[in-house]
């Protein structure tokens, strides 16, 4: 047979549209298996098996096709039938249709996963660190003083001059928990690598008989260049102005070399006790060491309570007692409930009336009025103010995702949450919680790749309690779940008990009535501090009145880590309280308490409805 009549055979077999049909529709069933194997936590070595057999079985549909032949009767070889009563023609015809069916499948599915790509890229972009001239970190400054006992003194220094440059808006800031990480560290290449910044500020304090002498110098990270250096000395008493010159001499540098301006001394020309700036120093020292033990965290608070005592007009004072007890326990605030609620807002609000542009004041309102004390409007006014007088803080950022996150901004807020975790690359506490809010919504893919980018700055089995936390309805990641039990000594006993007891109320394992029952009765604080957690598990068991009761005593207690609103997060289906639950009659009462209503028409208008009631009766 010539060429030519053995592809005019082909064409009227049908081999080629039966060649395209089967290719067109092998490349979209991989799109498919694609687009699945991740939620459905399918291995990777399906691809390769899907793949071969797709391959494999392209030969087999071509000898298909020149073999048999679709009749009326059903099919048949080609060669019974006689040429001039061959169907080929319509078959190819019902072949056209096809492919052109699924080529419109493939240009729906292309256009969908450019809308998700483009969607997801735009909240992907902030997790893209590069290094560029505007940027800096502040090392902790070494302590030379006589007796060595003044690291604290000198790490307050350093954190000072860190917020100040903060506020340049073009100038990118390593946050203190990363930079303070490379404390001793000479590698100054490796330091700008892993923080992403060209310049490290580093120096030195020296506190003698009533003098203090400050050496600071600016060297560029990836030749160990000095910038520049310079030493300030004078009476101990004019720490403020040595710190507002170290800025102004700076503030020139970086105007001159990396066209940057914009900021100001700490002080401002406000003057302060001195004692009281000795006590803010000790407990922001504190503060840093917080995760060591309550009883530092509560040094911290009582430090920082006197510094507000010795000097009631010192603003960063009262930011920073406050943002303290925020971020604590109500029982390690040495308050009552009542009196822990008056005083965090009075603290923060003294603040900003001494100074209305101290944004740490501004951040922690804002995310106070986000999940404590409900104010949606006053929670975006604060968050956003903060960011605008700092908008290189990480706090700042962090603050503003928790603002976006409780009113349903998914994409805000992953925004919000990646620029905090540019600029404090290495605080555990960022990439857990993106981590966290990842799984919560189904981003799970999101979500191990932020713990693997972080490169082992927490404990591998953290993958389990994210698993445990964002998955145990819609997808336990079977793999993660054998790991329940292992719950790290990221989290302290009583939270990784709960943990474990709230998971298997979720997948109905028995006896967890009476387990949860024994636990509360031996650490009874856990409930007061963790009401979602508790009113979920006991929404999940039936036992709904005694989880209203508990969702109505978190909303008037409003402590921070036991307020009912901070997992209303969530998309519908993950860790949700059951259908029935959310329609009783005082489920719906629960959302009509002040700031409640407001709340639940912000996530409405962002297209989010988990948590929130639903018709009663329906």
């Amino acid at each position: 047979m010539k060429i030519q009549q053995f592809l005019e055979e082909l064409k009227r077999r049908n081999v080629f549209r039966v060649a395209t049909a089967y290719t067109v529709t092998a490349w979209l069933i991989m799109q498919v298996v694609t687009l699945i194997e991740d939620p459905l936590m399918i291995p990777d070595w399906v691809d390769t098996a899907v793949i071969l057999l797709l391959l494999s079985g392209f030969p087999i549909a071509v000898v298909i096709g020149w073999v048999f032949e679709l009749t009326p009767e059903g099919v048949k070889k080609t060669d019974e039938i006689e040429v001039e009563e061959s169907f080929n023609k319509a078959t190819g015809q019902k072949l056209n249709h096809v492919i052109i069916g699924v080529l419109s499948l493939i240009v729906i599915f292309f256009v969908a996963e450019k809308i998700i790509h483009y969607s997801t890229s735009k909240v992907d972009q902030a997790e893209i660190v590069e290094i560029n001239d505007a940027s800096i970190a502040v090392l902790p400054f070494n302590d030379l003083s006589p007796n060595g006992d003044q690291a604290y003194f000198a790490d307050g220094i350093s954190e000072e001059l860190l917020n100040a440059l903060s506020q340049y808006p073009d100038l990118k800031v390593a946050a203190r928990t990363s930079s303070f990480a490379f404390r001793d560290e000479s590698n100054l290449t490796e330091i700008g690598s892993s923080l992403a910044v060209e310049h490290v500020l580093d120096g030195s304090v020296r506190r003698s008989d009533d003098r203090l002498r400050v050496t600071a110098q600016l060297i560029r990270a990836s030749d160990g260049y000095q910038v520049w250096s310079q030493t300030f000395e004078s009476e101990e008493s004019d720490i403020f102005v040595i710190q507002d010159e170290i800025v102004s001499n700076l503030a020139t540098v970086l105007q001159i070399r990396l066209g940057v301006g914009g900021g100001t001394g700490r002080s401002a020309g406000i003057e302060v006790n001195p004692q009281a700036y000795e006590q803010y120093l000790r407990g922001l020292s504190s503060w840093a060491q917080r995760f060591k033990s309550d009883e530092t965290r509560k040094d911290a608070i009582d430090q920082l309570r006197l510094a507000t005592e010795l000097d009631p007009t010192f603003s960063d004072a009262w930011s920073a007692y406050a943002t303290s007890m925020i971020f604590s326990f109500v029982r390690l605030s040495g308050f009552s409930e009542e009196q822990y609620l008056v005083e965090v807002q009075n603290a923060l609000e003294k603040a900003i009336e001494l100074d209305d542009e101290n944004f740490r004041a501004h951040s922690a309102l804002g995310a106070w009025f986000s999940f404590v004390n409900v104010n949606i409007e006053k929670a975006e006014y604060h968050v956003k103010r903060g960011v605008e007088l700092a908008p290189n803080s990480s706090f700042t950022h962090y603050s503003l995702m928790d603002y976006y996150r409780m009113v349903g901004d998914t994409e805000n807020a992953l925004r919000s949450i990646n620029r905090a975790i540019a600029l404090d690359p290495l605080n555990t506490i960022l990439v857990r919680v993106k981590s966290e809010y990842a799984f919560h919504l189904g981003m799970d893919e999101m979500a191990r790749r932020t713990v693997q980018q972080c490169g082992g700055c927490i404990p591998d089995n953290i993958m389990s309690t994210l698993a445990l936390e964002g998955g145990i309805v819609t997808n336990p990641l079977p793999q993660l779940w054998e790991k329940r039990s292992v719950f790290m000594d990221y989290w302290d006993t009583d939270l990784s008990s709960i943990r474990v007891i709230e998971v298997d109320a979720f997948l109905d394992t028995l006896n967890v009535a009476q387990r949860l029952s024994d636990h509360m009765q031996q650490h009874p604080a856990t409930y007061t501090e963790l009401p979602l957690q508790y009113a979920s598990m006991l929404a999940h068991i039936g036992d709904y009145d005694e989880a209203l009761r508990v969702l109505f005593d978190g909303y008037e207690k409003k402590s921070l880590f036991g307020t009912i609103l901070n997992e209303f997060t969530l998309r519908e289906g993950r860790k949700e309280f059951p259908d029935d639950f959310r329609r009783h009659p005082k489920y719906h009462e629960f959302w009509e308490l002040p700031g409640m209503p407001e709340l639940a028409k912000a996530r409405r208008n962002n297209g989010v409805t988990a948590g929130l009631p639903l018709p009663v009766g329906s």
